[in-house]
């Protein structure tokens, strides 16, 4: 089985790699199945109050939110498939939250129960390796076959992972997995609303070729989000003012 956090030796070697996606990679029409709130410190799936919510503050990079109308899924049937693409964020920080898509295609032999993903961030001028986590999701009665889900992960500060560059590859796969789901995939979004990416994206799947970025023709990039922590403000506040805030 390959592991995300493996490959930062490889992804120096493929730095400037650019390929063609192969046949096998099948592009089809993706629909949205739900949300899904993960609390990495705790493992609970929750919903926030008043229902989905458009993330903003601490964003460095963000293709999932607003969802775009036009979706089109990318999958195979190499299971333990890695998925992924190089960003340029617009900052840096300490990762606080993560989103990335889990596609189900049409194609796939029934539904996903439950998951387990790890997801690996690396500087992508330099390959190396800049932080990880492991998540399981579970689908409740399942992911159906056509359908996606996109998965935010909270509570990622604990884990310290420094995010000092702009330039970010974001790698996805999943480790284990229950249900009779026979292709799995990501979904592609486009165009990102916060941050940028060129049109290839990362697939290390023994359905497609050799590991490297890949142009998909109609799936140019996959639905992340980074979010960061914010630093706290320098510019000094006068007494006055902050009197003024607390005037009765």
């Amino acid at each position: 089985m390959r592991f995300a956090n493996a490959f930062a030796a490889a992804l120096i070697l493929l730095a400037g790699f650019v390929g063609t996606a192969a046949a096998q990679v099948e592009v089809e029409e993706a629909t949205f199945a739900e949300h899904i709130y993960v609390d990495f410190g705790t493992g609970l799936r929750y919903t926030p109050k008043g229902g989905y919510v458009t993330q903003l503050a601490g964003d460095v990079y963000n293709n999932t939110n607003p969802r775009p109308a036009a979706l089109a899924g990318v999958s195979s049937t190499d299971l333990n498939a890695q998925w992924g693409d190089r960003v340029t964020t617009t900052g840096t920080g300490i990762l606080q939250e993560n989103d990335f898509t889990v596609y189900n295609p049409g194609t796939s032999g029934g539904p996903l129960l439950t998951a387990t993903y790890n997801i690996a961030l690396f500087n992508g001028a330099t390959s190396a390796l800049l932080g990880s986590y492991n998540v399981g999701l579970n689908f409740g009665t399942g992911l159906n076959p056509g359908f996606f889900s996109t998965v935010t992960v909270t509570g990622l500060g604990g884990l310290n992972v420094n995010l000092n560059t702009t330039d970010i590859v974001m790698i996805q796969q999943s480790l284990a997995r229950t249900g009779t789901a026979t292709r799995l995939g990501i979904v592609s979004m486009d165009p990102p609303t916060i941050g940028s990416s060129n049109a290839q994206m990362y697939i290390n799947a023994t359905t497609v070729g050799p590991a490297g970025f890949y142009t998909v023709n109609g799936a140019p990039n996959p639905g992340y989000r980074i979010n960061v922590s914010q630093p706290v403000p320098t510019t000094p506040t006068s007494w006055g003012a902050i009197k003024a805030i607390y005037k009765n």
